[in-house]
């Protein structure tokens, strides 16, 4: 096939949070982060089984009407490097002084946008809850590592000049048989207002 691309070889996890107000991106300097040292094969991003419920016909053994919902994206990965920054951005700590990052005592939502890059294209989660945990297991032979998951949500996206999708994942990139240009992966994202 002409514009046949198979996607695989994770170049670049990214992760950018939503404001503290969650009204959009917080795109201010050093808000982002680039998870280097995340463990080989843990990256995932699933989309739930779609879900179909029936109503059957008395008379027919056809249903009258089908109703069905989408299954939910969602996605996770084991970090290896747990520094501050991921503990704070990612896994939801807190910094107290330069010596100690403290765990939650409670669940407080933090919602981010995903990217992973590969090689002409990138999976993008738009906005995401985070239900992130730390995972100190088998130490011996094994690190300490932060699982970074969460739940997809619907987002508002733009590219250029075309009009707005709500989507809770989209594919970005110049994979689908165009050659590679600079500002290929440019996008906005918003969130969604009554």
């Amino acid at each position: 096939m002409a514009n046949e691309k198979i996607l695989t070889g994770v170049k670049n996890i990214h992760i950018t949070p939503w404001t503290a107000s969650d009204t959009g991106l917080d795109l201010t300097s050093g808000h982002g982060l680039d998870l280097d040292n995340v463990i080989a094969d843990t990256v995932t991003i699933t989309q739930d089984d779609p879900e179909t419920n029936s109503i059957d016909c008395e008379t027919r053994d056809e249903p009258i009407i089908e109703a069905t919902t989408l299954g939910k994206y969602t996605f996770t990965m084991d970090s290896a490097d747990i520094n501050f920054d991921i503990l704070e951005k990612a896994l939801g700590f807190t910094k107290v002084g330069n010596d100690i990052a403290a765990a939650p005592s409670s669940y407080v939502k933090k919602y981010v946008m995903l990217e992973v890059s590969m090689q002409g294209a990138k999976f993008v989660v738009p906005r995401a809850q985070l239900s992130s945990k730390i995972d100190a297991s088998s130490l011996k032979t094994n690190v300490a590592k932060g699982t970074i998951s969460g739940t997809a949500y619907t987002a508002k996206v733009t590219a250029g000049s075309n009009a707005a999708v709500e989507t809770p994942f989209f594919v970005a990139g110049s994979a689908w048989g165009a050659a590679a240009s600079a500002g290929a992966h440019k996008f906005k994202v918003e969130k969604i207002t009554a």
